[in-house]
């Protein structure tokens, strides 16, 4: 059941080419063009509404577009019924026959195929051993845990040695810890195969932590199809900048560019910024971000010599394990910053009401243009 995966190649393995799909007058796609390399784990991730899981189902064949194609090495599948696209689909419910045991179930797409009953049961097995499940073929769903469940779901989808697997938020149901560390045996299965994985999730955490790459989807669009690093660093757009992780935003103007910098001012003064659109002119309105952890907080009200401070008062310290979470109420409204370690507010001789300064670079200022 090994599979070569090729993330070195340019030629895409999947594409998706200008999808359209609507319901009634609600378009759930809008014009969805992406490439996926073969061997590549992809995270459609976004809101509840955005389309992503619509995408999933055109790429399986459970809807059908109103126009585009969906291309899987070459060749198109448009009107191709889904027992012949050769994918592999797991659904968040897990979609299990109660009826059936845990092999039934597994082999359940090779008996479809009328394989012989002993390459069904080898296959089975092998597959069983991948998810470490072989010790329960003879088990029935009810007596497995929801991990279990999630595994046997999976060995299901890729007993058939399908071209592409396709997961449909198939941990959602799971609780955090057991989540955790499926995310993991998820990645890694998904490694030693080296199969063409599209992960359908809500999660952001998910999606940063196990793709190769995401796309972002809002409102039946793909806003940014980058590596979750780029995605984190280099937003392409205000609403990326935002779902991804947390982000500080306030309202200033463009008063003037200088070489790679550009200088904005706010309620609370001038703002250096590295990252502005080039369409945005002098005198242009601009929403500049800052992620909570680029930000610094000491006592005082003095700029320490930082290229941007903002001076405030403490509202709150909020410890969360391996971070310190700490609101600011400044001019330009309320702050985050998170300390990055295990110390809590009063560690650092901070507490709520004490005057503070807030600090960050230029270049972890990011600006866009005012909706």
């Amino acid at each position: 059941m090994t599979q070569t995966a090729d993330l070195r190649t340019s030629q895409p393995y999947l594409s998706l080419r200008n999808l359209i799909k609507t319901y009634g007058s609600y378009t759930a796609l809008r014009d969805v063009s992406i490439d996926i390399k073969q061997g590549e784990f992809v995270a459609l991730l976004g809101p509840s509404g955005c389309g992503k899981t619509t995408m999933l189902r055109a790429i399986a064949g459970l809807v059908t577009p109103n126009s585009g194609d969906v291309l899987l090495a070459g060749r198109s599948l448009v009107g191709v019924p889904v027992e012949r696209r050769d994918l592999g689909m797991v659904f968040q419910s897990y979609a299990l026959f109660l009826h059936m045991t845990v092999a039934e179930n597994v082999g359940f797409g090779l008996q479809m195929r009328k394989a012989p009953k002993t390459a069904i049961a080898a296959e089975v097995d092998q597959a069983l051993c991948l998810v470490r499940m072989e010790g329960l073929k003879d088990r029935y769903p009810s007596q497995l845990s929801g991990g279990q469940q999630q595994r046997i779901a999976l060995a299901r989808a890729l007993v058939t040695k399908p071209k592409v697997l396709l997961l449909d938020e198939p941990l959602a149901a799971l609780d955090a810890k057991l989540r955790e560390a499926m995310q993991f045996e998820l990645r890694q299965l998904q490694q030693q195969l080296g199969i063409t994985t599209i992960f359908v999730t809500h999660d952001q955490h998910e999606a940063l932590a196990m793709a190769d790459r995401v796309a972002v989807m809002n409102s039946g669009r793909v806003e940014q199809f980058d590596t979750p690093r780029v995605m984190y660093d280099e937003p392409a757009t205000p609403f990326v900048a935002e779902f991804i992780g947390q982000m500080n935003r306030w309202p200033a103007t463009l008063v003037d560019r200088r070489g790679a910098d550009a200088l904005v001012r706010s309620d609370s003064g001038d703002i250096v910024v590295r990252s502005i659109d080039g369409k945005v002119a002098v005198g242009g309105e601009v929403a500049v971000m800052v992620r909570p952890e680029k930000m610094q907080i000491s006592a005082g009200s003095g700029a320490n010599g930082s290229a941007n401070a903002v001076p405030g008062r403490l509202k709150g310290v909020m410890f969360s394990g391996e971070k310190t979470f700490c609101y600011v109420e400044t001019p330009l409204g309320l702050m985050t910053t998170v300390m990055q370690n295990r110390t809590t507010g009063a560690d650092v001789g901070l507490a709520s009401g004490d005057e503070v300064v807030v600090t960050w670079r230029a270049e972890d200022t990011i600006a866009f243009p005012s909706a």
